[in-house]
């Protein structure tokens, strides 16, 4: 007994599985709360870059709206899979699996962003962890909005995707 409390005897597997649950609980909770944060500071970060620092809230659903309606304009190459598409505040992202190298898949969206207006702004490498793996990107603007299409290179079993598109809003330096 200690003051006042009764601690049950429990067998040692109890207690490590106790221990396992409650570190699993404690791990789950933190990358939830990592992620929530990392979403507020994008958001925060692409309010401020945008129109002064000052974006309300009609602004940001007006931009959100216009990043939506870009994308669903913007087609993949002819056999390219979407596996994944998500959205957070000035940001809509697809992931596609594909069977075209990186030249392919530049010259299609490449030729998509321009018919739709975009202005090609830079083509980088890509290094995952220090290293190069063949990793690519290219950005294209309009107006403040950015079209950014990354490929993994080399990562791409490790990934799960061939390239991603990206249209963002304050993330790159398009004016």
């Amino acid at each position: 007994m200690i003051r006042g409390f009764v601690v049950p005897s429990r067998s040692m597997m109890d207690l490590k599985n106790g221990n396992r649950q409650w570190l699993a609980i404690v791990l789950l909770s933190g990358v939830a709360t990592v992620g929530a944060l990392l979403g507020v500071l994008i958001a925060l970060f692409l309010m401020h870059s945008n129109q002064g620092g000052r974006v309300t809230a009609p602004m940001a659903r007006q931009i959100q709206s216009d990043l939506e309606t870009e994308s669903g304009g913007i087609s993949p190459p002819p056999g390219d899979i979407s596996i994944r598409h998500g959205a957070l505040p000035g940001l809509v992202k697809t992931y596609y699996k594909s069977g075209l190298n990186y030249e392919r898949i530049k010259a299609h969206y490449s030729e998509v962003l321009a018919a739709h207006g975009w202005k090609f702004l830079r083509e980088d490498q890509v290094k995952y962890d220090g290293s190069d793996y063949g990793g690519k990107q290219f950005i294209y603007c309009k107006g403040t909005y950015a079209a950014d299409v990354q490929y993994a290179g080399q990562q791409e079993s490790q990934f799960g995707w061939t390239y991603s598109f990206a249209l963002s809003s304050g993330l790159f330096e398009c004016k």
